[in-house]
């Protein structure tokens, strides 16, 4: 696999995950909170090992993974039109992983935040993230809006990525509310992206129709 501009953001991220890691390896006690409900409340308490290794582990695989997509996809040549929202996509899937393993680390050290206002800006920059790819993208089979009729249908599927692309951009920025609203996390991050989701689904569809 050749380093490529993503590379060296992987890179630096990892080495931030694996200080936060081994910061919260020494400093942790044997069973940490990892997981929380909707008001910010711990509901999963687990083994320091298990809490700690789960995100790294995740971390490594995504990049692989991402690396591979573009040789495995039979329409893989399409990625390339879009190599640079493909590499941001990259950079913010690994980035949101580390920052929450920051956030299990530090929460479980004692520092007070609440967990939805620190959340809401990670997610709304991932839906923005989101968006931007979604609206460039080229007909592929991993990365966009992948319904039966945008993989059928190369025009419907520029035409449902152009329409729903900004849309995730919106959902980003209803997302962002949420750090005023904090008790409303789980509708203002959730209900959005769902929404457009659905929508896209839909249009496709109806696209598909009109076009054949």
């Amino acid at each position: 696999m050749n380093l490529e501009k993503q590379d060296y953001g992987a890179v630096i991220l990892g080495l931030l995950m694996a200080a936060v890691t081994v910061y919260g390896w020494l400093h942790l006690p044997d069973q940490i909170a990892v997981h929380f409900n909707a008001s910010g409340e711990p509901d999963r308490i687990t083994d320091k090992f298990l809490g700690l290794i789960l995100l790294p582990v995740m971390f490594s695989g995504f990049y692989v993974l991402f690396k591979l997509l573009p040789g495995i996809d039979p329409l893989g040549e399409n990625i390339q039109k879009f190599k640079g929202q493909y590499r941001t996509v990259i950079v913010a899937v690994l980035g949101f992983l580390t920052y929450i393993q920051a956030m299990i680390v530090f929460w479980n050290l004692g520092y007070s935040f609440s967990i939805s206002q620190a959340l809401a800006p990670a997610i709304a920059v991932l839906y923005y993230v989101m968006g931007d790819v979604i609206s460039e993208a080229r007909q592929n089979w991993f990365i966009g809006i992948r319904t039966p009729w945008t993989l059928s249908d190369e025009e419907v599927w520029n035409q449902t990525h152009e329409r729903c692309g900004p849309l995730f951009k919106i959902a980003a920025a209803i997302t962002l509310i949420a750090v005023a609203l904090p008790d409303y996390f789980l509708i203002l991050a959730v209900a959005p992206a769902l929404a457009a989701s659905l929508y896209a689904t839909f249009y496709s569809y109806r696209e598909y129709r009109r076009e054949n």
